[in-house]
């Protein structure tokens, strides 16, 4: 059974007015399937791809995937159905197609890389998987060895984390401009898809340290909008292991010991809130005040950005169809939080930081693209390049007039 939202119909949708849709599948029924769901939305597919042999009774336009190569990659877009997508990225990368620009895996359709990597991470529940090994958890975007280079460390969720989208994410462009205005920088980019201000708080503690850098940067807030139920602290990554653990332990006769103990228990999670009771801005505030503190200690500059949102964005800058659509993705409706109720708490945050900013430490970001949101959003939080490129404008700006570089020792590795 294939199950599609309404966020994917919306962008295959978009795509199918600009482009001629193919679809790879090594399913006949999977693809009279999704020909007949788009037909309903009066899109029309120009012809099926496989690497399969199919029946000869097949009733579909079913080609070889190899006459791809006689296509414009400019005026297609192969929709790949299915669990093969590692076979099809090899395949289709293979005879030349860009994935995000000249395919897409229908499971994640838009612009994120479906080849990036996490990690089981005890901590965090999960962890991005760096290509250097010697900095599991971080992108490094310039030379670690160099001695003489301001090591700036990135912080946030999954609009901070450099393996989720195959276009630039703002930290690699904040190493290019840092550089481009004569600071020798290198940039460890630490953000996670999922992280909160609490993760954020956990990494920061656990493995900056070692970095040793001359600046801290967290650009967060949205991950904060929502808090899980009786555990703020937490993220479904987190509670994700401790429910396998819990079955594994149920259902396993060699129940693993913990400190040569058996478990007896469910897996404790900490002492349960009320996070209704939970002012979400105050709770992601206080967090970052805690890492400025955490910073301060050990004598690293700290800078924190709120970050922009369409759902604090006053409904009439918004204009269009489908930038409001933006705002009622179907993933913005899960745990029982509406859309509604996620625009409520970003306004909160917007008003309160009036109160909190400041020029050294604590930024408000969540107005940068109001006079200018086309061509910014992917959906209602994460942006295109061309945001990731504005974002590092302003970060670096702020870098350059607020951070004294000779704060901070220069590490080892």
């Amino acid at each position: 059974m294939i199950r599609i939202n309404g966020r994917t119909f919306y962008s295959i949708w978009k795509d199918a007015q600009k482009y001629r849709i193919i679809i790879y599948t090594d399913d006949e029924n999977c693809g009279k399937f999704i020909e007949d769901k788009l037909n309903l939305i009066d899109i029309n597919i120009d012809y099926f791809v496989t690497d399969n042999n199919i029946s000869p009774d097949h009733k579909l336009n079913f080609k070889n995937i190899y006459d791809l190569i006689y296509e414009n990659p400019e005026d297609i877009m192969v929709i790949v159905m299915g669990d093969f997508y590692f076979r099809a990225y090899e395949l289709l990368t293979g005879i030349g197609l860009r994935p995000g620009d000249d395919f897409k895996w229908i499971g994640r359709y838009g612009f994120e890389n479906i080849n990036a990597r996490y990690s089981y991470d005890p901590t965090f529940g999960c962890n991005i998987v760096s290509p250097d090994t010697r900095f599991p958890g971080f992108f490094v975007y310039g030379d670690p060895e160099n001695m003489n280079a301001k090591r700036i460390v990135t912080l946030g969720g999954s609009t901070s984390d450099p393996s989720i989208y195959y276009f630039r994410n703002w930290s690699e462009i904040l190493y290019k401009n840092l550089n481009d205005c004569g600071i020798e920088a290198v940039v460890f980019a630490g953000g996670v898809a999922g992280f909160g201000s609490s993760q954020e708080l956990l990494k920061l503690i656990r493995d900056i340290p070692q970095l040793n850098p001359s600046v801290v940067i967290s650009y967060s807030g949205v991950n904060n909008l929502y808090l899980l139920r009786d555990y703020p602290f937490l993220i479904e990554y987190q509670l994700e292991i401790c429910r396998f653990l819990e079955e594994y332990s149920g259902n396993n006769k060699k129940t693993p010991q913990l400190i040569n103990r058996p478990a007896h228990q469910k897996p404790a999670a900490g002492v349960k809130t009320d996070t209704e009771k939970i002012d979400k801005y105050d709770y992601w505030i206080n967090n970052e005040k805690l890492m400025k503190c955490f910073c301060d200690i050990h004598g690293f500059n700290f800078l924190c950005f709120l970050q922009p949102n369409l759902l604090s964005v006053e409904k009439e800058k918004l204009g269009a169809d489908d930038k409001e659509y933006l705002l009622n993705r179907s993933f913005m409706g899960k745990y029982g939080i509406t859309p509604q109720m996620y625009g409520q708490a970003a306004m909160q945050f917007r008003e309160k930081i009036r109160n909190d900013k400041n020029k050294t430490w604590l930024f408000d970001l969540s107005a940068i693209f109001d006079d200018n949101i086309d061509d910014i959003y992917l959906d209602a939080i994460h942006v295109s390049e061309k945001g990731n490129e504005i974002i590092a404008k302003k970060i670096n700006d702020i870098i350059l007039k607020t951070v004294k570089f000779d704060k901070g020792k220069m590490a080892k590795i």
